[in-house]
């Protein structure tokens, strides 16, 4: 999805023409070498956020929202912010009193990270302010956001879960049917679902390919096969949706 959405959004020459900003929430950027690199890729503003930095962004993105509310304004650039593995956030999880944002707060007060955190994913996607989520388990996604937050999510991907999980966050309890190498995207406006094959993150070799690409630049027709050539992941750790 990283680089799809950017794909979307290509370079032009064009300067009053919106362009879009990124943000990767990453607690273990060690472990995810990928990022750094595909964020060299896009040609985007990109932001990587670990955790030290979490809380900053996190108001950055917040006052975005209420800035955009307050002027009504319609022509602002859309914003995508990235979270790996969300339960390692601690700050993003929800307060008992996280639904009550707007009017438990005094004049003064700094709200909290995972109230600012609720108030992005509920009021941004209306002003153009997106969360792209992702969590190693159902139960530690209703933990951090709640069952009642899940549900302003229209987008959902259901890897293999029990069927009560997958009930709970798709409708149906057919992620509690999939296999190895298999997951379900389900469109809540439409209220269907599809079952897909996820991919591995990518080799070196590929992102410079799609980079060479995203620039408008040309690319070498014996290196052209590779942009469809994505490994399936063998670990659900490692699985992403490109």
């Amino acid at each position: 999805s990283f680089v799809s959405l950017s794909a979307q959004f290509p370079p032009t020459a064009e300067s009053n023409k919106p362009v879009p900003q990124l943000y990767v929430f990453d607690a273990d950027p060690e472990e995810h070498p990928q990022w750094p690199r595909l964020a060299d890729a896009v040609p985007h503003r990109v932001e990587l956020v670990d955790l030290p930095a979490v809380a900053d962004a996190v108001n950055q993105l917040a006052t975005e929202v209420q800035r955009r509310e307050a002027s009504d304004e319609t022509s602002a650039p859309p914003i995508f912010a990235f979270v790996v593995n969300l339960a390692r956030f601690r700050d993003l999880r929800k307060d008992d009193d996280d639904f009550s944002f707007s009017s438990s707060l005094d004049a003064d007060e700094t709200p909290s990270v995972s109230k600012q955190f609720t108030e992005i994913l509920t009021s941004g996607p209306a002003v153009g302010v997106h969360l792209i989520l992702w969590c190693d388990s159902y139960k530690n996604a209703e933990r951090w956001i709640g069952r009642q937050l899940m549900k302003e999510l229209e987008i959902r991907v259901a890897f293999q879960m029990n069927p009560m999980d997958s009930s709970n966050f798709i409708d149906t309890a057919v992620a509690g049917t999939l296999g190895a190498h298999r997951a379900i995207l389900y469109l809540d406006d439409e209220g269907s679902s599809e079952k897909f094959r996820p991919y591995g993150p990518p080799e070196d070799d590929w992102i410079a390919q799609v980079k060479a690409a995203l620039l408008g630049e040309a690319i070498d027709s014996t290196d052209s096969d590779s942009l469809e050539t994505v490994d399936l992941a063998d670990d659900l750790d490692s699985w992403t949706v490109m």
